[in-house]
């Protein structure tokens, strides 16, 4: 795990240069990410100061209202999810099919860093990007394969999440 998160971090230290490619991270930290009255929600103090980062920098007004107390059933643990609200909503609308590779690369940076979870094993590494949402997991896996994703992607839905996820050797 400790590595995994470190991956993580990296990832959040990138700051894109171009304007079009934080917009195109956003995007992708927003997608299928979204906290209730728009935004993010996680529990990565990286991935927060990445959203209210790239929010800012594109001229979005970004608020961080007090974390939410999360619990495990059965358990004392309590975590506390950090959001990251957006005025207005919803930024700008990106479209993966009429963006540049650096803005593509930038997207799935941004969706790895909100919905995605790594792990590396004896067997190579695992990365699986959980969604509420079955559509969301599944335009993932379709955007993935038409850019040259090598198969072993595969998603599955079950009631409660939808999981795209690549296990790699």
């Amino acid at each position: 795990m400790l590595l995994a998160g470190e991956v993580k971090g990296e990832l959040a230290r990138i700051h894109p240069a171009r304007n079009c490619c934080r917009r195109a991270e956003l995007a992708g930290l927003l997608y299928g990410n979204r906290a209730a009255g728009g935004g993010v929600r996680t529990l990565d103090h990286a991935t927060a100061r990445t959203a209210m980062h790239l929010a800012t920098s594109i001229g979005l007004r970004a608020t961080t209202p007090p974390g939410i107390a999360s619990t495990q059933q059965g358990s004392v643990r309590v975590r506390h999810h950090l959001q990251v609200r957006l005025e207005p909503a919803a930024p700008p609308p990106w479209h993966w099919g009429q963006s540049a590779a650096c803005d593509r690369r930038s997207f799935l940076r941004g969706v790895l860093l909100g919905s995605a979870s790594l792990s590396l094993g004896a067997g190579g590494p695992h990365i699986e990007f959980v969604f509420s949402k079955a559509r969301d997991a599944a335009a993932l896996h379709r955007r993935l394969a038409e850019s040259g994703g090598r198969s072993p992607w595969s998603s599955c839905c079950s009631r409660m999440r939808a999981v795209a996820s690549l296990d790699g050797s």
